[in-house]
């Protein structure tokens, strides 16, 4: 396979290898900029680690498909921690 040749041959070269994956898409509705319709948005969400401790989540989806890029057509949205325990910033860190 292409992919794995090239990947093999530049493993340990200082470079980062990465392949484009497809991201997948739900509905969504835009209340800020959009038209509060029903449209299809692609999803990322991205997990930190502080410290080898979890530090929180980004989420970010775009309309259309392809990259999700801030200039074009990204959207932030919030991303909420839910539990039947009380936590604290202290539990996440």
């Amino acid at each position: 396979m292409e992919w794995e040749k090239l990947a093999r041959e530049a493993y340990k070269t200082g470079y980062i290898c990465q392949d484009y994956c497809p991201q997948y898409s739900e509905p969504n509705i835009d209340f800020a900029w959009g038209d509060g319709e029903w449209h299809r948005y692609i999803s990322m969400a991205g997990l930190y680690v502080y410290n080898r401790k979890f530090a929180g989540v980004f989420s970010r989806a775009a309309e259309g498909s392809g990259i999700i890029a801030s200039h074009r057509n990204e959207r932030t949205q919030p991303t909420y921690l839910v539990s039947e325990k009380n936590l604290s910033r202290n539990d996440l860190l």
